[in-house]
This record gives structure tokens, sequence and C-alpha cells, in this order.
């Protein structure tokens, strides 16, 4: 090969890697950007509106159910239509109720006398020519059974109150007042800062017409949607929606607002969230992929002009080998595809961890001087987790061979006593470690029919699990709950509700770390759930905080005739 053609080489595999390089991270990162859009429109943002409603329920919907419960309340009633002879009854009433509900305010306005009655007593009677009581003949002549208010508290030094005004009217349907509580806007405001710190979103409400009636703090001064710069593009699609989901550009920045209507409120619950800082990851993985892009083309650049001319003499040489490489390398495809599914962060993260002490000794031993402690500490460390891995490794094969019908079932008749105690010795030493008894209450007599290779791994499962799922001085127990059904019992932490439903699928990762920093493949309980089906049977769980019992149920045909059960 001439100079000049190795050197245009050069270039041309230069060019190609730059280009690919682009090709590859500007793809990735507009793809990844979509996917972060998306998945904060499809999840991140409705489920956090649905989180926060939620909650709004619980602490601002409350008072609403509060003030129509008083509507409702037959003594209110009566001791209105009896013609309010005792003041004290009502004084009473309403500074229970205050001090039950927690409410900041509690009142009842009668049609009769107009008087204003408070926890605290009598306040005024109403006037229709008092601006101030313009909210009651606003509520006796709508009607919707109540309304949200933000007015000031005559009784709390005039203090910004969220009213709920609910119409009191008697057993024929009559108008006969006005009752409910109020909520200090200060308290609500809190409500909202304590969501937006626990959400990490804009979080705010308004009413029909737009008005911010309820924010947070980095709401700013906006009090109404037409009137903010961005949202109001979008205020009447906002408005005519019960719900959606919303894009829009404020200050050179893109946002995205979620919005639900809360008919018991009549007001708009708002969720907003900046895109910008969750693609500020995205944006440093891509600078991190065009610097290493830069750097490994000058390598190839440089290194390609040195090495192209005696590499090509061995390309022929090399052909051969290529294709038997080829051809083992599609059959290792075709066993990958087989395996890959059961491959999960159990596996990658050992081998980082080795990498990384590989890493250490080697800058330990060649650029920072000795540290032989350390250094066996390391290789110690590593080779602890290679052993987890090839463990690891066995089950994934022994799955694999499993579903793949693989494995031939040889089915004989066996001691369940004797078999349990012959797996509950190969796991003594660690129970012992732990300082956790294993109890054999299995029946002496029982006997029951199946391939004991194949069950000893679901009994060792079962076993291990329970030994590493069980504090120190805890207990587990193997005994039959009927002559066909074996149960393995512990003391232990019990399965957490997030991953119960999922503890027997290999395409769902379920395993977590042990009382003592145990771990765990993650497929051994969907393997002993493949081995039992195997037996015409199957493998369930009863779980709470104070432990777990699973149990081994066989079909009736695989129990000896006369086996026991425990008393």
């Amino acid at each position: 090969m001439k100079i000049g053609e190795g050197r245009r080489l050069s270039i041309l595999i230069s060019v190609l890697l730059v280009a690919g390089f682009l090709a590859t991270s500007l793809a990735s990162y507009f793809v990844s950007k979509e996917a972060v859009r998306e998945a904060i429109i499809a999840r991140e943002l409705p489920i956090t509106s649905d989180n926060i409603y939620s909650e709004v329920q619980r602490d601002l919907l409350r008072p609403v159910s509060i003030s129509s419960f008083m509507a409702h309340d037959t003594f209110l009633r009566d001791w209105a239509l009896r013609g309010e002879i005792d003041t004290s009854e009502v004084t009473r009433y309403l500074k229970e109720v205050l001090d039950k509900s927690g409410s900041f305010t509690s009142f009842f306005v009668s049609e009769k006398t107009g008087v204003y009655y408070h926890a605290s007593g009598v306040l005024k009677k109403v006037s229709e020519t008092e601006p101030r009581d313009v909210w009651y003949y606003r509520v006796r002549g709508m009607t919707q059974d109540y309304e949200i208010n933000v007015d000031i508290d005559m009784a709390n030094r005039d203090a910004m109150t969220i009213f709920i005004n609910h119409r009191v009217l008697d057993y024929n349907g009559r108008f006969i007042g006005a009752t409910g509580v109020g909520l200090a806007v200060d308290s609500a405001r809190k409500v909202i800062e304590n969501y937006q710190n626990r959400y990490g979103r804009n979080i705010f409400f308004i009413d029909h017409a737009g008005n911010v009636v309820l924010k947070g703090s980095g709401i700013g001064g906006v009090r109404n949607i037409h009137e903010e710069d961005g949202i109001k593009e979008i205020a009447s699609s906002i408005l005519s929606s019960e719900q959606g989901t919303f894009e829009y550009r404020h200050q050179g920045k893109t946002a995205l607002l979620n919005s639900r209507f809360i008919k018991e409120l009549q007001w708009r619950l708002l969720v907003q969230q900046d895109v910008d800082p969750s693609l500020a990851g995205l944006r440093k993985t891509l600078y991190g992929n065009l610097a290493a892009c830069l750097v490994i083309t000058l390598i190839i650049l440089t290194a390609t002009r040195f090495t192209v001319g005696r590499y090509q003499r061995r390309v022929d040489e090399r052909t051969e080998e290529l294709r038997v490489a080829k051809e083992r390398a599609e059959e290792a495809t075709r066993l990958k595809d087989r395996f890959v599914e059961l491959v999960s962060h159990n596996i990658r993260e050992p081998l980082s961890t080795i990498k990384g002490y590989i890493q250490l000794s080697r800058r330990a031993k060649e650029g920072y001087g000795s540290n032989k402690q350390g250094i066996d500490d390391w290789l110690e460390t590593s080779e602890k987790i290679t052993d987890d891995l090839i463990e690891s490794v066995g089950k994934i094969l022994d799955v694999s061979r499993l579903q793949a019908g693989n494995i031939i079932v040889h089915n004989s008749r066996f001691n369940l006593h004797l078999f349990a105690r012959r797996w509950i010795e190969k796991i003594s030493l660690a129970a012992l470690q732990k300082g956790i008894t294993i109890r054999n209450e299995i029946p002496q007599t029982g006997e029951l029919t199946g391939d004991t290779d194949l069950l000893g791994e679901v009994i060792a499962n079962l076993l291990t699990n329970a030994v590493k799922f069980t504090r120190s001085g805890g207990t587990v127990t193997i005994f039959a709950q009927a002559p066909h059904i074996i149960a393995v019992k512990d003391t232990g932490v019990g399965v957490s509700k997030s991953i119960l439903p999922d503890i027997f699928k290999y395409e769902v990762m379920t395993s977590s770390t042990g009382t003592s920093g145990e771990t765990g493949t993650g497929v051994g309980l969907p393997y002993c759930q493949d081995v039992m089906k195997i037996h015409g049977g199957l493998l369930r769980v009863e779980t709470s905080p104070a432990g777990s019992t699973f149990f081994m149920e066989f079909p009736a045909t695989a129990v000896q005739a006369g086996s026991e059960s425990p008393a």
C-alpha cells in the first residue's frame, strides 16, 4: 500500500469516526430530550398532580366536608327553627366544630334574625347596606349548595380567610341561614409551600376567570394567567378543559403545565415544571461525548498512519480466522439472546466494582507507592464478588435449561423430614453466623414424590432467603401445613409491598439486600416457581412486617398415602 493511499485511508477513517460520533451523539441527545419531555408530560406531571390532588382532598377539601356536615346537622337546623332561644348552645356548637376540625373560624348567620353567630359569641347583625355583608346575600340567592370565597374575617382581626359558605335549608327546603368554616390564607399558603418543597414543582390555584387565588413561592407576581407572558397564549385552553398538559415558553425557557379542575373547590390546580433543568444532565453527556469523539479521533488518526501498512499485510491471514470467529460470534449471539433478559444490574455493578479494585491495585502498585495490605483487601473483595457472580450465572443457566426443557425430571419417593434436615445442615453455618435458629417441624413419617435435586434447590433457596432477611436472634421454621404443603416461615422483615406482586417474575428485578448486607440475583424465586410448576404445584407467599411464609403446594397425588401433618 502506498503512503498516499494510507494517508487517505487514515483521513477517511477519521472523517467517518467524527461523523459517526456526531450523528450518534446528537441523535441520542435529541431522542433522550424528547423522551424526557414525554416522560414529564405522560408520567411525572400527571402523577404529581394526582398526588397533590389527593393531598388537597385531605388538606383543603376537608373544610368543605365540614361545612356540608354543619349545614345538614339536625341540631343546628332545629335550634334555628325553635327560635334561636339559647345563644350559648349554638356558640358551644360552633366552638366544638372549630376545635375538632382545626379550622380558623366557624360561623352561622340566621336568615330570620340576621344575627352572625361565631364560636366566640354573637359577632353582629348582617345588613344589606353593609358592604362586608354582601357575601351573605349572595349565598342566600345562589342555587348551588356552597361557595368558596376569599375574604377578611372580622372575628379574627380582618385576617384573610378562605371561607366555605354553605346554605342551610329547613326540612321543607326553605333557606334559613348560612354556615361554614374558614381556613386562614396563610395556612393554605403553607400547605402549598409544603407541596412545592416535596414535589419540586411550582403549584398554584386559579378560579374560573384565571385569577390566581392561591400560590406558593416561585410563581412571582402572577395575578391572572391571561396577563402572564407565555402562559397567556394557552390560558383559554386551560380554562376550557377539565384536565390536560400544556407547553409554553417563558423568559426563553420551556415550561410544562398540568391543569386539573377541582369541582369541590371550583378551582383549577396548576402544576408547573421547567424542562431545562431536566435536560442539564443530557447536555453534559452530549458535551462529554463530543470531547471524547475529538480525543479518540486524534488518537486513531495518529495510530492509523503508523499501523495501517503493517496490518494490511495480515488481512488475508486473518480472513479465515474472522470467518470462524464470525460463526462463533453468531452462535454466541444466539445463546446470549436466551439469557439477555435475565442479566441485570446485579451482574453489571459487581463487575464495575471489580474493575475499580483492579484499577486501584494497579495505581497503588505503579504510580502511588506500595500498598500491599490495600491491594490484598481489594483482591479479596474482588474474589468474593466473583464467587457471587459465578453463583448468579449458575442460576441463570439453570433457569435457561429449565425454560428450554433441557432438564429431565426424575421423580422418586423420599422422606420429607430427612430431606429437609439435609438442606438445613447445608445452610446451618450461615444461620449460625447470624445467630438464627432453624427448626425442622416436618413429621418424620411424611413422604412425597418428586425430583429431589430440583426440589432441593427450592428448599435451599427458601431457607437461604429466610436466613438472609431475618435479623440476628430470629427463627426460621420448616413445617408441613398439610400432607401436600411444605412451608418455610421466618421472623424476618417481610416482603416489601412494592415488589410483592412481582417476586415470581423473571422480567422484574425484585432482588433486595438482606439484613446483614447479603445480595441476590433476583431469579431464585421465579426459578423455584418454575420447578414447582413442572411438579404440578405452585409457590405462594404470605407476608407481613413480622415475617414471611412461603408455601410449596403439591398436587394431592404427590403425597404418600398415610403421611401425617402436624397437630
